[in-house]
């Protein structure tokens, strides 16, 4: 494994420890509506503005 793809593991790894649906195939983030402003954490904003991944908003009550 390259050093890319363990930080990509890494951060994917850390970000779904966190409570949140990651889906690395989709490269989707899936989070809580009612709870926007979680997306907003540094492993999230890595994984969308360096690996191209995209949040997606659930309906979870």
């Amino acid at each position: 494994m390259d050093e890319e793809s363990e930080e990509l593991t890494k951060l994917i790894s850390e970000v779904r420890s966190k409570g949140f649906v990651v889906i690395p195939e989709e490269r989707t983030i899936y989070y809580n509506c009612h709870k926007l402003e979680s997306t907003n954490i540094k492993p999230i904003k890595k994984l969308c503005s360096q690996y191209g991944f995209v949040r997606q908003a659930r309906l979870i009550d």
